[in-house]
């Protein structure tokens, strides 16, 4: 798809090209007042494009669909993900992915949702075990199997972000369960494709970036997938994001604003993750109060 303008920011969505992003995001300050420029208008954002960058000596160049632009009305915010190479380079310290101890298998069934159609379900077995299901439209039901590993403490390894599951080992987990409105065996065996990663977050930062460099979503604040925050706490993102440029408050005001808000619900998915189940109406109570659920982050 074609890239599209509205405003002087430039967002890179993924690290498909790490090495690029981290000579980019090396080089910002330093490097760029040599490279050949096309102004960016005050007006115009692009967003999705495809991003090389070369490093040479004393100069580095941006290139977007074979358009070269210094920093001078630009901005550079970082959205690319849990593994982002832009916060790495911003922060280069100990940084390590946190996890709980659980791992977690997803996918989504093709089949007639349960109940009412409407429902969100919670099933919490023995030794840990723990079934969330909900209906997503369109006949898919979307679910995570959570299951208990070990205690919390420093991911070991990589990620290994969305690895292809056996969908009969996973079943196998729910052998002994029996609920009259779901089939588990079924629910696994319609999911055309079965993953599993570990749930995991990382430490909130104390800043993201610096006066021209930021971050936005899973990079900024990686979280643990409680209360469907982590996609909802990157639109938040945008938004403030938006309204922060537009206010003549810059990076700064958006990360004022965004800093200490995330970094509360990366404190509130960890305290839900490990609640009492028998006293839930408390539990999630407060995680509505500490994640703002009741009023607008804007």
């Amino acid at each position: 798809s074609r890239p599209r303008w509205n405003s002087s920011l430039l967002t890179l969505p993924s690290p498909s090209r790490s090495c690029s992003l981290m000579k980019v995001a090396r080089s910002w300050e330093a490097a760029w007042a040599a490279a050949a420029p096309v102004p960016i208008a005050a007006s115009r954002v692009l967003t999705g494009s495809p991003t090389t960058a070369s490093v040479n000596g004393t100069w580095a160049r941006l290139e977007l669909d074979t358009m070269f632009y210094t920093p001078t009305t630009m901005r550079f915010v970082g959205a690319d993900g849990v593994h982002s190479m832009v916060r790495r380079r911003l922060h280069r310290g100990p940084d390590p992915l946190a996890w709980s101890g659980v791992r977690m298998f997803r996918g989504a069934s093709r089949m007639t949702p349960f109940l009412d159609g409407r429902t969100m379900a919670i099933v919490k077995g023995q030794s840990g075990v723990e079934l969330v299901t909900y209906p997503i439209g369109g006949d898919m039901v979307n679910w995570v199997l959570q299951l208990p590993e070990t205690g919390p403490g420093p991911l070991p390894g990589d990620a290994n972000w969305n690895t292809p599951a056996d969908p009969a080992a996973v079943a196998a987990h729910m052998s002994g369960w029996h609920l009259d409105w779901l089939d588990t065996r079924e629910l696994v065996a319609r999911s055309p494709a079965v993953f599993e990663y570990p749930m995991v977050d990382r430490e909130p930062l104390p800043h993201w970036g610096t006066q021209r460099v930021t971050l936005l979503g899973d990079a900024a604040h990686p979280m643990y997938p409680v209360g469907a925050n982590g996609g909802s706490q990157a639109i938040l993102d945008a938004a403030a994001l938006a309204d922060e440029l537009a206010a003549g408050r810059g990076l700064a005001g958006y990360e004022a604003h965004r800093v200490p808000e995330t970094a509360a619900v990366v404190y509130a998915n960890r305290e839900m993750h490990v609640g009492d189940p028998h006293d839930l109406g408390r539990v999630t109570a407060t995680y509505r109060k500490n994640t703002l659920a009741d009023r607008s982050s804007r």
